[in-house]
């Protein structure tokens, strides 16, 4: 058995009419994959939003980052 490394995991969360915006956060190998589905009368534009969240993550990574040290 050949033992090829895992380049990328995408995950998807199919959102159900009742619930607009789906989020999956996966972690593996030391990161972190997020991936964002979203009703467009809700979120207009879910690459922004997911560029929010990262950004977000970001801060709180940092804030951690700086108590640690």
């Amino acid at each position: 058995m050949s033992c090829n490394p895992v380049e990328m995991i995408c995950a998807f969360l199919p959102c159900p009419k009742t619930i607009p915006i789906g989020v999956v956060v996966t972690s593996y190998n030391h990161m972190i994959i997020m991936s964002v589905n979203a009703d467009a009368d809700v979120v207009p534009d879910a690459d922004a939003f997911l560029n929010w969240m990262v950004q977000e993550y970001e801060t709180i990574k940092r804030e951690i980052t700086h108590e640690e040290s």
